[in-house]
C-alpha cells in the first residue's frame, strides 16, 4: 500500500491534470488529432483510461464501423481530416480517447445510408416520412437512433453503390448522411442529451428511397456505377 507522502504526490499529479488550463488542453488535442499513426508505430506515453465514450467506440470498430472523436458535446470533429480520419484501427481508438476521454462518438457513414429525421423549427420529418411511405411502402424496419432533438436515425446498408449525402432530401424535415459523411452514435451528447441506438440488425435500403435521393440530388445518375457489376446505376432506378 501507499504511503501518505505517495498518496499525496498522486493527489498533486491529478490536480494538475484536471485543472490543466482550456488553452493548453486544446492545444493537446490538437497535437493529438494530426498525429493519430504515432499510436501504431509506438506505445504512448498517455495512460489509456477506458470511460464509457472510450469503451463504446471500440465496440463500434469490432463491430466493422468507422469511427472517429467529436468535441464533447459537439459534432465539430477533433481530427483535422474529420470523417476521412475515421478508422477501425483499435490502437488509434485508444491514442485518441486517451487524450480526450470525454470525446463523443462519431461513426463514418460512407457505407452506410442513414436516414436522418429532424424534428425542430416548426418541420415534423416523421409526417414527411408517413407520406412517403404512403405512397411507396413501409421503410424497412432497421437499427435506429434517437437524437437529442427528438429525431431519429434509420441505419440502412447500400448495396455497395455510392449514395450522396444531402440536406432536406428526399423531403421536408430528412437528410440523408451517407457517402462524405458521418453521425454521432450513442453515448454521444449534444447539450447534454444523449443518442441512443438500439440493438436491431442493419437491414438493406429500399430501392425506392436510394431513386428519391438521387432524383432529388445534383448528381447525375449516369455517372454512378455499381463497384460489383460496373453496370450504370441508372439501371438500378425506378421511374416513380
Amino acid at each position: 500500500m501507499m504511503n501518505e507522502a505517495k498518496v499525496k504526490v498522486v493527489q498533486e499529479e491529478e490536480a494538475k491534470v484536471t485543472k490543466r488550463p482550456k488553452s493548453r488542453h486544446t492545444k493537446e488535442i490538437h497535437i493529438m488529432a494530426t498525429k493519430p499513426q504515432e499510436a501504431t508505430q509506438k506505445k504512448t506515453s498517455t495512460a489509456v483510461h477506458a470511460n464509457r465514450n472510450h469503451l463504446y467506440a471500440r465496440s463500434y470498430a469490432k463491430e466493422g464501423f468507422m469511427v472517429l472523436p467529436c468535441w464533447p458535446d459537439s459534432k465539430k470533429p477533433l481530427t483535422p481530416n474529420g470523417f476521412s480520419d475515421a478508422t477501425k484501427d483499435l490502437k488509434i481508438i485508444d491514442y485518441w480517447w486517451a487524450r480526450c476521454p470525454q470525446a463523443n462518438v462519431a461513426i463514418q457513414t460512407r457505407d452506410l445510408l442513414v436516414l436522418d429525421v429532424d424534428c425542430k423549427n416548426g418541420i415534423d420529418g416523421f409526417k414527411t416520412i408517413k407520406a412517403l411511405e404512403k405512397r411507396f411502402g413501409k421503410l424497412p424496419e432497421t437499427k435506429t437512433q434517437s437524437t437529442p432533438s427528438g429525431g431519429r436515425h434509420y441505419i440502412y446498408k447500400t448495396r455497395n453503390i455510392i449514395v450522396p449525402s444531402s440536406i432536406n432530401c428526399p423531403g421536408d424535415g430528412l437528410d440523408i448522411r451517407a457517402y462524405s459523411g458521418y453521425i454521432l452514435a450513442e453515448p454521444s451528447t449534444i447539450d447534454g442529451k444523449l443518442y441512443v441506438m438500439d440493438k436491431t440488425e442493419i437491414s438493406e435500403a429500399p430501392i425506392w428511397l436510394v431513386n428519391l435521393i438521387y432524383k432529388n440530388s445534383a448528381i447525375q445518375t449516369e455517372d454512378i456505377y455499381h463497384p460489383k457489376t460496373d453496370a450504370p446505376f441508372s439501371s438500378l432506378l425506378f421511374d416513380y
